[in-house]
């Protein structure tokens, strides 16, 4: 296949076109200017006649050349030996007739000697009006392709160039077929009840087929845009119930069908149907005494048009206005009987004689309030199309130009087999059985109106009827899905078999389009349920078994298959049915599908399931399924899972110094439930809850019980092991505690301890010395500083051994789901499985595509052993203080508006062409620069003063600090940038003549602990800036009601950590947090962004985003560029 053959035909008979032209020697030396010709439109016109097909294509003078073309004629006998064909098989008929070219019609007039493509220059007779002595010139040559575009259109004209009129092998057929399917609906003489249906276009939509060619557009989004918007329009419309609408004056309607204008006389005013729908619209509709029959009738049929709108109970149909040119209606979709039945009602309260005039504007005015609905909507845009205008507006489309023509029968054609369900003529598929796996098919058709008039399908077709051609386009269109149809429609059989493949082709694969298109299906009882099989998971256990070691040796599972009431094992099933092919067949008395798919699946899922290890068993228990297959627990199973799920009452430990707040001994007993059941576990409380002193309690329960006969080991960021140390000794002083940390520790001197602390960055350092330790309870708090499984830091943690297993963290998914794999890697190994597959499993599918089972599953394999309470949940809010959240715009100064245009242009000439790492590290630094310049001058250069006027943040931060000193409250603020802290602690102490602290990552454990014991206690110390890194984690900082985030972080869980330093338990005051974003620049932008984080830290996983690393030139330049000020 040439490249170019896409851009001239995409059917194959129109392929088939250009191969042969191309194949005939005399050709070849005039088609490249000829394909030239044809690709700039230079074919200025073209159109069949009379056999023939004549053109004009435009050369170097003013006036294009004519030519005309066709081909040899067929004879008398192969013109008969084409229609004979065409009367016998009518899947052929039912083809072309729906614009489509049947194969194996080409194959049998081939084998007759019938020749329908040229295969030498003989076999055309071309001229053309150009001087060029040469035939084919390379205006003839153009022609030819755009000939094949022309028989994408129409595969007819191809027979016609032989000298066969269309008319010989398709039956006339009424431009104006769809008004006979109106005008023979039966009138109502009372209004019925409109009924909402299950069915609609919208169910509709996803059967059409992708090969069209009046528009190039994608026609299934689009339609349903349409739909989409004007069921929202009417849903958003807000209509007055005090605007009464009387129409009681005399109206008559007159109709300009050649603008396609639509008037409402009233006496002697005359108004455009549109603008009357404009005053009436939102008004109320109920009928008046005062009314005038034709105003009874519009009030209705707006109604009726609403009615439909809504439910998108209407269908897009082209309508011929004269011979060249056609519109677009929206003509009603009859779902239910209901529907056409009010149709019916319009038509007897109509005042004027209905005939095809009447009609039309019945028809005309329900479609003009369908596209009124859609006016103010977006969909037309971005439209330039003009034939999908028409679609909505009353745009008409004028087919003289060549390249228009054909598109009325291609739009009809498309939509025709939706139309034709508001026919009176039904199709009805009859099946029987006949044997075993053998069943008869038998098709008729019946009025709808009369339903004693059966009528076998073939003997149908074979006479005259209004609706044969519908009926032919229909019978192609479902035999796209139902391909058994065409060997029908060939037999003459009167009892045709079919086999368990068609029968499940029918009754599965295609029931429901055939139930869109109104095709009823006829078949006996024994066939009404069709089973299919189910397979599950039976898991069993060989013995009573309490702990989770217990149940991992006792544990039994096998996949089995229930067909009905029985069940089998599934090498039962897959040896019965693997023989089989797809189709329904009968088993043990049941008629029961088989589906190849289905079979591999199984076939995959045991593979796979033979696999699986025991630790992976607690997935099946606390899910409802494995991979689409539903989990049967034995009695033995559900005894141990009700035993799991118990939560044993137990007592406080004797020796603490606290009284617990109820959820948080709610939680101390969930502990203590999963760990003496073997059950390691992941406390996932809100910042502030008091994890700390939940997980202090269990150790301290856990010394009076004598469980613990090693030391516990807690592993921590190096900013909270003092707050450990100083909890473990306020809460629980009976535990002997001791720091394991510095350039002189030795962990043999403190290794009877009850508890020992310490920190991520030591359990890197000296994990060959600690995994050869055993110890009773290990706990990691901030988890996720594990949330890489990568990272050395990761892989020493997880090799520490210990009974007991916990991990705190108030985030724990901070960024993605490989992170939740991280932890419980370390408190269950294996439990979610191997990475790689954890990653195939829920990672993509969860984070590229949103899979909400796969988020179901995942929260169901965890649940059992996280447990997450939220500062805002019932039992929680009441003990802590309310936040409230205040987005603080600020602007930037004149001095921070040229360094940031500056900046930013030197940044973006300097990131363009660069890619990988130094595209990523250029981008990096121009989030810095830029933050800092948004922050203060000095930030970014120190050529500039300490000066709070120069940057509009700085302006804000000290009105803010000023009113807070006035009422006597405390702040803290937090910056990223060290160098920031300084100038505020600076512009602070000189502008209020107060101590500021500052604690920032450069100061030793002891400094800390005394800038905190200050700030909480020294009522003279206002404000603490806190560097956002080293006081993210950990801290407790109470006596602050106030939080100013001077520059937000890239992270909202990092952001939240730093806030929930101020809200902790025993704050009795409301906490308000400040947030500085500049507006008109990239903090703005990303606000949004921070706050989608927000609510993501919030679930289960946080689904991936565009990091703006990854972003293109032309996105940078939109994120990062200044906004006008106003």
């Amino acid at each position: 296949m040439k490249y170019y053959y896409n851009e001239f035909a995409q059917n194959w008979w129109s392929k088939k076109w250009l191969d042969s032209i191309e194949n005939i020697e005399k050709f070849k030396n005039r088609l490249p200017r000829g394909r030239t010709y044809a690709r700039k439109g230079n074919v200025v016109d073209i159109f069949p006649k009379n056999g023939k097909i004549f053109s004009y294509v435009q050369g170097s003078v003013d006036i294009p050349y004519e030519q005309r073309i066709n081909l040899k004629e067929f004879t008398d006998k192969e013109k008969n030996q084409i229609k004979t064909i065409l009367k016998s098989r009518y899947d052929f008929l039912s083809s072309l007739i729906a614009g489509d070219f049947p194969q194996e019609f080409y194959d049998m007039l081939k084998s007759l000697k019938i020749d329908l493509f040229p295969e030498q220059w003989e076999d055309i007779d071309a001229t053309c009006s150009c001087p060029d002595w040469a035939n084919p010139c390379k205006h003839i040559a153009s022609v030819f392709y755009i000939i094949a575009r022309e028989l994408d259109k129409d595969p007819l004209i191809l027979f016609e160039m032989h000298g066969i009129d269309r008319e010989e092998i398709i039956e006339r057929e009424k431009e104006d077929i769809f008004l006979d399917i109106f005008k023979d609906l039966s009138t109502e003489d009372e209004e019925p009840e409109l009924l909402e249906s299950q069915k609609s276009m919208l169910d509709y939509i996803e059967f059409l087929n992708n090969n069209y060619q009046f528009t190039k557009k994608d026609i299934k989004k689009f339609l349903y845009k349409i739909y989409d918007n004007n069921a929202h329009k009417i849903e958003q419309l807000n209509t007055d119930e005090n605007k009464k609408i009387k129409l009681t004056k005399d109206i008559k309607i007159d109709l300009d069908l050649k603008s396609m204008n639509l008037y409402l006389i009233f006496d002697n005013e005359k108004k455009i149907f549109e603008g009357f729908l404009e005053d009436v619209i939102d008004g109320n509709l109920t009928e008046n005494v005062k009314d005038s029959k034709m105003g009874i009738f519009l009030k209705n049929m707006i109604s009726y048009a609403m009615f439909i709108i809504y439910n998108s109970y209407y269908i897009p149909y082209p309508i011929k206005i004269d011979k060249e040119h056609f519109s677009m209606l929206f003509l009603p979709y009859f779902a239910n009987d209901s529907i056409s039945k009010f149709f019916g009602y319009l038509l007897n309260i109509f005042p004027e004689e209905i005939n095809e005039t009447s009609l039309s504007k019945i028809l005309i005015m329900i479609s003009k309030v369908i596209k009124y609905n859609l006016k103010s909507t977006d969909i037309e845009n971005d439209l330039d199309d003009n034939i999908l205008k028409s679609f909505i507006t009353d745009t008409i489309i004028d087919e003289m130009k060549f390249y228009d023509k054909h598109h009325y029968k291609n739009i009809k054609n498309y939509f025709e087999p939706i139309l034709s369900l508001n026919i009176p003529i039904r199709m009805l598929l009859s099946i029987k059985i006949v044997r075993r796996e053998k069943y008869s098919l038998e098709i008729d058709v019946f009025d709808k109106r009369d339903p004693f008039s059966i009528e076998e399908l073939r003997h149908y077709l074979g006479k005259d009827s209004n609706y044969k051609n519908m009926i032919l386009r229909k019978v192609s269109f479902i035999s796209k899905y139902v391909p058994i149809i065409n060997e029908y429609l060939m037999t003459k059989k009167k009892r045709f078999e079919i086999d368990s493949f068609d029968l499940a082709n029918i009754l599965i694969d295609s029931k429901n389009m055939l139930k869109q298109l109104g095709v009823e299906i006829d078949i006996p009882s024994e066939l009404d349920y069709i089973k299919t099989p189910e397979p599950f998971i039976f898991l069993d256990l060989e013995k009573k078994s309490y702990t989770y070691l217990e149940v991992k040796e006792n544990l039994k599972f096998e996949i089995k298959i229930k067909i009905d009431d029985i069940t089998i094992s599934v090498d039962e099933y897959l040896n019965y049915f693997s023989e089989k092919s797809n189709g329904i067949f009968e088993f043990e008395g049941r008629f029961v599908i088989n589906d190849f798919e289905f079979l591999n699946e199984i076939k995959n899922i045991k593979k796979r399931f033979e696999k699986i290890d025991r630790v992976n068993f607690l997935k099946f228990l606390f899910n409802s399924y494995f991979e689409r297959i539903q989990i049967i627990l034995s009695d033995k199973m559900l005894e141990f899972k009700k035993y799991f799920l118990e939560k044993l009452d137990v007592a406080l430990p004797e020796k603490i110094n606290v009284n617990l707040r109820k959820y948080q001994v709610n939680g101390y007993k969930w502990i203590y439930n999963n760990l003496i059941k073997g059950f390691n576990i992941c406390l996932a409380d809100d910042m502030g809850l008091g994890k700390t002193v939940q997980i202090l309690t269990i150790i301290q329960k856990f010394k009076e019980e004598k469980k613990l006969k090693k030391p516990s080991l807690v592993v921590c960021p190096t900013s909270v092991i003092v707050n450990w140390k100083r909890e473990a000794n306020k809460f629980t002083p009976d535990l002997d505690v001791e720091i394991y940390h510095g350039s002189k520790r030795e962990l043999e001197e403190i290794i009877d301890k009850d508890l020992i602390i310490t920190s991520y960055g030591i359990i890197r350092h000296d994990i060959n010395q600690m995994k050869n330790y055993f110890f009773d309870f290990v706990i990691l708090d901030e988890a996720q500083n594990i949330k890489n499984p990568e990272t050395s830091q990761s892989k020493s943690v997880k090799q520490l051994k210990a009974n007991y297993k916990a991990a705190l963290t108030g985030t724990p998914i901070e960024n993605k789901v490989l992170e939740l794999w991280s932890i419980y890697d370390f408190l269950m190994p294996g439990y979610l499985g191997d990475k790689n597959l954890f990653k195939k499993d829920f990672i993509e599918k969860i984070e590229k595509f949103g899979s909400k089972s796969k988020i179901k599953s995942l929260k169901n394999m965890i649940n059992p052993f996280l447990l997450r309470r939220m500062k805002n949940d019932t039992n929680v809010i009441k003990d802590l203080p309310d936040k409230v959240v205040i987005d603080e715009y600020t602007y930037l100064s004149k001095e921070q508006e040229k360094l940031y245009q500056k900046e930013l242009d030197y940044s973006l000439n300097g990131i363009k062409n660069k890619k990988g790492v130094s595209r990523s590290g250029n981008i990096f630094r121009l989030i810095t620069k830029l933050k800092q310049i948004c922050n203060h001058p000095l930030n970014y250069n120190n050529d500039f003063e300490y000066n709070v006027k120069i940057s509009g943040k700085s302006e804000k931060t000290v009105e803010l600090i000023e009113n807070i000193i006035e009422i006597e409250e405390k702040a803290l603020i937090f910056t990223q940038y060290v160098q920031m802290g300084k100038i505020l602690k600076k512009m602070l102490e000189d502008k209020f003549n107060k101590k500021i602290l500052f604690f920032h990552g450069g100061l030793n454990s002891k400094q800390r602990e005394d800038l905190i014991d200050k700030f909480n206690n020294d009522e003279d110390i206002p404000v603490m800036i806190v560097s956002l890194k080293a006081g993210g984690t950990g801290l407790n900082l109470t006596a602050a009601n106030h939080v100013i985030h001077y520059d937000l972080w890239w992270n909202p869980a990092v952001e939240n950590q730093a806030t929930d330093r101020v809200y902790r338990i025993g704050q009795d005051k409301k906490v308000f947090v400040h947030r500085l974003i500049t507006t008109n620049t990239f903090e703005e932008r990303i606000n949004e962004i921070i706050n989608e984080k927000k609510e993501l830290s919030n679930e289960l996983v946080q689904k991936g985003e565009k990091w703006i690393t990854e972003m293109n030139d032309s996105e940078l330049k939109k994120m990062f560029s200044l906004r006008d000020r106003y």
